[in-house]
């Protein structure tokens, strides 16, 4: 069975190398130069061409390169198997993101680099703790969430379906948005872009906060209303912004985030997972598929996640 690599622009010829390094035996495809089609049996991919994994009849298993599927959907084959990239530095690493732009906000840090450079002496107050809203709560936010939570702040967590989560006070669902998003001082949105979080954050929901938190955007560009934050920050409902995910990237160079005061704008790169952590989860994966033993991170393709 062979292992097929779609990842046009994407250094397939890298993860290859790696795989190999894990056993020189694999049977290695790299599209589109695939020479035996019908003798793949697991493909990685990311955003594939239309058609791409079409090409694969006997298919069984998708790995995706990220933690997000919402790019695969319209080109899995029906009856394969999705699974995505969750690999340990891509949750220390979000959490780290996320931590930075919380501490970073409560210091001021941003004004007291512009302080150093017009030569400006001042002692800025800052923030202390708080309380920090998560949105969504699988594998990244539920990590997240605890992390923060150990750490002494107080920490709200938000899912679809319920959860239960130590040290965490857990809301599911629509009818308890409201109540989550009451008095926060941080939201962080980590969710799944489905079809019920696309634009979720939009103007009638920046209404529904009291508290003037901060945003940390670390989920999928197509969740914000690009528009609705911005009238949010200029009518005092969100008190700054920091964004790593947008509906258009690489961001344009006269979008309006870029020159905002109260924005932190970061090219998508608060969790990377790196070569070598990606080589070990797709082998693991792949021999998984071999041996017929359980496969790690499936998505529930219905719902998305």
């Amino acid at each position: 069975m062979s292992l097929a690599l779609v990842l046009p622009g994407r250094g397939g010829e890298g993860l290859a190398k790696r795989l190999k390094a894990l056993d020189e035996q694999l049977d290695i495809q790299l599209w589109p130069d695939c020479p035996a089609p019908q003798t793949v049996a697991f493909a990685v991919t990311w955003q594939p061409p239309a058609g791409a994994l079409a090409q694969f009849p006997n298919l069984k298993v998708v790995q995706s390169l990220g933690a997000g599927v919402d790019g695969l959907a319209a080109e899995l084959p029906s009856g394969v198997t999705l699974c995505r990239t969750i690999s340990p530095n891509l949750k220390t690493d979000m959490r780290d993101y996320v931590l930075l732009a919380i501490l970073a906000e409560q210091r001021q840090w941003q004004a007291t680099a512009n302080d150093q450079t017009n030569q400006h002496w001042q002692q800025r107050h800052y923030r202390r703790g708080g309380c920090v809203g998560v949105m969504g709560l699988g594998e990244l936010g539920g990590y997240v969430a605890g992390q923060l939570a150990g750490l002494g702040f107080s920490v709200k967590g938000w899912s679809r379906s319920p959860r239960q989560l130590p040290g965490i006070d857990c809301f599911s669902g629509e009818a308890a948005l409201g109540e989550f998003l009451a008095g926060l001082d941080y939201l962080v949105c980590l969710l799944p872009l489905t079809p019920q979080t696309q634009g979720l954050m939009n103007s009638a929901f920046f209404a529904r906060l009291n508290s003037a938190p901060y945003l940390i955007h670390v989920g999928r560009g197509a969740q914000l209303d690009e528009q609705a934050l911005l009238a949010a920050l200029d009518g005092g409902q969100l008190r700054g912004a920091c964004l790593d995910v947008f509906i258009q990237e690489p961001l344009p160079r006269q979008h309006p985030f870029w020159r905002h005061p109260t924005i932190t704008v970061t090219p998508h790169n608060a969790s990377i997972t790196s070569g070598n952590d990606l080589a070990r989860v797709v082998y693991q994966n792949y021999l998984a598929m071999r041996q017929g033993t359980a496969l790690n991170h499936v998505v529930n393709t219905t719902l998305g996640y």
